[in-house]
């Protein structure tokens, strides 16, 4: 895909043109020194030296083509690597906010309904006590899917660190988005199968749904209280403060 994009400027025929242009004008200024020269031995040696440049400028421009594909595939894929979470393949914290930030400048424009959730996974600490790192690693990567297969298209899922997660959901009523916060709730108090055990889990969600202009710092401080408030209020389940 990438070479199909530099297709038109790609490396190689820059190198080769390049190296080609550059043969051309030593062969002119040596055929026209060899023009005075009547030794055939010298003649076949200027051949064959120009067969030889030609053939290495081809392999130089191959070599450099090569070395600048693998150049920027390492960079694509940095940027990939910054952009999702690898263990989970959910937006990663930064990019996250970074479009978060964008998202709310276009709905404080429009006065439309915006909803940020906060999600913690329930005593996640003993999870990795009992289990060891790595299968709360598996839990992560259930978690990554169960989010996905419940919002979909219809909202933006990032992992904001360690065991929490975030939300930014869009086009939701109230009706609709208690609807789905609920599902959501349901969906995360699951199990997975890992090493012939089976290990629990649940989560705590916090809401802010607003449509009044704010910055991003408050909209994740008020989710956060909310994910606050359903931990107090006894875990693995959701508040919603409602503000339009």
């Amino acid at each position: 895909m990438l070479e199909k994009l530099l297709a038109k400027y790609t490396p190689f025929k820059i190198t080769l043109l390049f190296a080609l242009f550059s043969v051309i004008i030593a062969n002119i200024i040596t055929t026209i020194v060899m023009s005075f020269i009547h030794d055939p031995a010298l003649l076949i040696a200027h051949g064959a030296a120009t067969i030889t440049s030609f053939l290495a400028a081809i392999a130089l421009a191959g070599f450099s083509s090569k070395l600048f594909f693998k150049m920027m595939d390492a960079r694509f894929e940095a940027i990939e690597n910054y952009k999702t979470d690898s263990l989970t393949g959910l937006h990663s914290r930064k990019p996250f906010i970074e479009d978060l930030e964008k998202l709310i400048e276009v709905y404080s424009d429009s006065n439309q309904s915006f909803a940020l959730v906060m999600i913690d996974l329930d005593y996640f600490k003993k999870v990795n006590d009992t289990y060891g790192h790595l299968g709360g690693d598996a839990i992560m990567q259930e978690i990554g899917r169960i989010l996905r297969s419940v919002i979909g298209t219809k909202g933006m899922i990032g992992r904001f660190g360690g065991e929490e997660f975030i939300l930014s959901l869009l086009d939701y009523n109230q009706s609709d988005l208690n609807i789905l916060l609920d599902t959501l709730r349901a969906s995360l108090d699951s199990s997975i199968e890992y090493r012939h055990q089976t290990i629990k889990f649940s989560a705590s969600i916090g809401c802010y749904y607003t449509s009044k202009p704010s910055t991003i710092d408050e909209l994740l401080r008020l989710a956060d209280t909310q994910l606050y408030l359903a931990k107090e209020n006894g875990r693995n389940r959701y508040e919603l403060h409602i503000d339009l």
